[in-house]
C-alpha cells in the first residue's frame, strides 16, 4: 500500500546545473534595484548594520521583548544578542529595563529615536518593493510571492522585519 502511495506522489524535478546561478543573478539584480530606489541611498548613510536594522524592525513591530526572545528571533546566542543590544544602547536606539520582580530579567525597548529609525527603514524598503512590484501584473505579483514563500521561509507576519 505504501509503495502505491509513493508511486503516485509527484517527484520534484531535478535542478538544472545553471538554474542556481540564474537564480542568484536574478536575486542580485532585484536587490540592486531596491538599493538604488529613492530613499535607499539615505539608508546607506545610517551607521546601522543589517543585524541591528532587523532587531530594530522586529522590536518596532513586536514591542518590548526579553533578551532571550530577541536572541531566539535573531537565531543568535544570547551573548551575541547582548553585544547587539549594547551597540544599540550606545546609539540610543534601545534601552534596557530590568524586571522589578526578578532583576535577572531584562526587557529591551525601542527609544523614540529607535522607533523613528525603524519606521524610516521600513518605509524605504516598502517603497523600493513597490517600485519593483509595479513592473509586474497583479497575477505575476501573487505568483512571485507564492513562489518565494514556497522556496524559502514563510514567517508569521509578526516576525517580518
Amino acid at each position: 500500500m505504501l509503495s502505491q502511495e509513493m508511486s503516485r506522489t509527484p517527484k520534484t524535478p531535478p535542478v538544472e546545473d545553471k538554474t542556481p546561478m540564474e537564480f542568484l543573478i536574478a536575486l542580485y539584480g532585484m536587490f540592486r534595484q531596491m538599493s538604488m530606489a529613492p530613499g535607499s541611498r539615505s539608508l546607506q548613510k545610517i551607521r546601522t548594520t543589517p543585524q541591528e536594522g532587523r532587531a530594530l524592525g522586529w522590536l518596532n513591530q513586536r514591542g518590548p521583548a526579553l533578551m532571550s526572545e530577541l536572541a531566539d528571533f535573531m537565531d543568535i546566542p544570547l551573548s551575541t544578542a547582548t553585544s547587539l543590544v549594547n551597540r544599540l544602547v550606545e546609539k540610543k536606539q534601545v534601552m534596557r529595563q530590568r524586571s522589578e520582580e526578578d532583576r535577572r530579567i531584562v526587557r529591551v525597548h525601542l527609544t523614540p529615536a529607535g522607533q523613528r529609525l525603524s519606521q524610516r527603514m521600513l518605509d524605504v524598503h516598502l517603497e523600493a518593493s513597490k517600485l519593483l512590484m509595479q513592473k509586474l501584473g497583479r497575477d505575476e505579483q501573487q505568483t512571485l510571492i507564492a513562489l518565494l514563500r514556497k522556496a524559502g521561509y514563510n514567517p508569521p507576519a509578526k516576525d517580518v522585519c
